[in-house]
């Protein structure tokens, strides 16, 4: 019994012994680091799936337009001749002209739905988005309308016939719109800025 007890206490010495030695303290502290990086670790976890949103909670951007190169007008007019210019009052009047192209998905009837929300990046690098508010198809044809964000009276219209896109946005209080168009001769979409006050107003798309 008393080999027992001496033993006991020995086992007890050694293990002090080896706590108190560099390569013990330096044991310990690694268990501890390991225990509070795991504990940090949980917490960050948690915190990142607190703060993210669950998926789906919110609808994506669909973007109309894919890639934008800005012509001048000249170069407009030489590709598609002199006779753009006459009889065409958007051409006449636009102040900035681009080739642009668009996403395909947007040609999809059932593609775009109230409360859809569209981008359109025009020039320079700026970005309207439209929240979606009213959608009309009609046999091959869609008509959509959208409020721009963060603007007072500013609209989005959009016309989708059998393949072929129209689209505006009209901005009464900057006095610009900006207006897609195709191209039949060169099969091309152009982007036009004019004045808005100088262009002819759909009644409706």
């Amino acid at each position: 019994m008393v080999d027992s007890l001496n033993i006991n206490n020995k086992n007890s010495e050694n293990n002090t012994k080896r706590a108190e030695s560099p390569a013990g303290r330096g044991k310990a502290e690694d268990n501890k680091n390991k225990d509070y990086n795991d504990h940090a670790n949980h917490v960050e976890l948690q915190i990142q799936e607190e703060s993210t949103p669950p998926s789906g909670s919110e609808k994506p951007i669909l973007r109309l337009i894919v890639s934008l190169e800005e012509i001048s007008r000249d170069a407009y007019l030489l590709r598609h001749g002199n006779k753009s210019l006459d009889g065409d009052p958007l051409t006449s009047t636009a102040t900035r002209i681009a080739k642009v192209k668009l996403k395909q998905v947007v040609f999809k009837s059932s593609s775009i739905k109230t409360g859809d929300k569209i981008s359109i990046k025009v020039f320079d690098e700026i970005e309207y988005i439209a929240v979606i508010d009213h959608v009309l198809v009609s046999g091959n044809s869609q008509a959509i309308t959208g409020k721009i964000e963060k603007t007072d009276l500013a609209y989005l219209n959009l016309s989708i016939t059998e393949n072929l896109l129209l689209a505006s946005i009209d901005m009464a209080e900057l006095n610009i719109s900006y207006l897609l168009r195709y191209n039949h001769q060169s099969a091309t979409y152009y982007l036009f800025a004019a004045p808005y006050d100088q262009i002819d107003k759909p009644t409706h798309y």
